[in-house]
């Protein structure tokens, strides 16, 4: 959030209790930045020329970003309920703030309560793009809000280690799935649905995953849902042992993994209905210019609205050829 001091609040910042921390308009300073981030608070909505006109509110609040973070933080599991509820909630009370888009916590990703709730947005996201009944939207919330609840078993050191992890180390990351599920399974009140997606969210389409090596529709559903958004959050975030991955590079790496990793239906209904880039995210195209993302379009959400930087002209990506116009990073 650094690159917001001496920039001007978009958007008034309000607690989990309803209660207002920052009104709009509101000069960021580093003292604020700093007290913001004691909130929990690391997204800021900024106040610019080119992007007055643009709607650009996260489909869930702030408070509710705040409840989830701290439900993760703690493992505090009945939290993480009332968390994923309001989720869903937020989601479905305006879906027409969905085709917004999504950011939260770019340079702070590495923590797993924010990556959890990224990603917890982004399956609500996909899930209802995929006609998903509301039950089953709550226990998608809920499943990727928790689906990495098992790292809290694995050694500090090896989950922020810089380096290449060992094989060793390696093999045991991969055993956090069943630690999570180890964690629930003998919980009567957690849905059977949100137990699946803890202990499959890492089987690939093709039986190559973990931990049983599951194969095509012997993955549940929700749990392949998961998988894709967890690994689009993964590749675009900053952590330990990366830099983030270019947007192009990163949906080039899932588009490369269609039937290998993703389930086929669901990566397409992830593309062309989920909106990858936030509105009023400032891109890099391919050119070296760099733009304001406008518009979501469905059909294809890789190629949307864009406004240029320099001359404040709004294009419509879809409507230039793929190799001449696209957004790099």
């Amino acid at each position: 959030m650094t690159n917001c001091i001496g920039k001007t609040l978009g958007q008034d910042i309000i607690d989990e209790n309803n209660l207002l921390i920052l009104a709009a308009g509101t000069e960021i300073t580093e003292t604020l930045v700093r007290r913001l981030q004691n909130f929990g608070i690391y997204y800021l909505s900024i106040k610019e020329p080119l992007t007055d006109d643009l709607d650009i509110t996260n489909p869930i609040s702030d408070q509710t970003i705040i409840t989830a973070a701290n439900a993760i933080a703690s493992l505090d599991i009945d939290k993480a309920f009332e968390a994923a509820d309001k989720i869903v909630a937020d989601m479905t009370s305006n879906s027409a703030i969905l085709g917004n888009g999504f950011m939260i916590l770019r340079e702070y990703d590495e923590n797993t309560a924010f990556h959890s709730i990224s990603v917890a947005v982004f399956s609500i996201m996909l899930g209802m793009s995929l006609g998903l009944s509301m039950v089953r939207l709550r226990n998608l919330s809920v499943g990727a809000l928790l689906h990495d609840i098992g790292k809290s078993q694995i050694p500090i050191e090896i989950l922020n280690k810089t380096g290449s992890l060992t094989a060793e180390e390696t093999e045991l990351m991969r055993q956090h799935p069943k630690y999570g599920y180890n964690m629930v399974k003998d919980d009567v009140l957690m849905p059977i649905p949100v137990k699946s997606i803890i202990l499959q969210h890492h089987e690939n389409w093709d039986g190559s995953g973990y931990p049983r090596k599951l194969k095509e529709d012997k993955i549940y559903e929700l749990a392949s849902i998961t998988h894709i958004c967890d690994v689009f959050d993964a590749l675009i975030s900053k952590r330990s042992y990366k830099e983030a991955f270019s947007y192009k590079d990163s949906l080039d790496y899932m588009e490369s993994m269609r039937g290998i990793m993703f389930n086929p239906y669901c990566l397409d209904y992830f593309f062309s209905e989920v909106p990858i880039y936030k509105v009023g995210l400032k891109v890099t195209l391919n050119t070296g210019e760099t733009a304001i993302v406008v518009k979501n379009t469905r059909g294809d959400m890789r190629r949307p609205i864009i406004r240029m930087e320099a001359t404040g002209q709004d294009i419509n990506l879809r409507e230039v050829p793929v190799d001449e116009l696209f957004i790099e990073s």
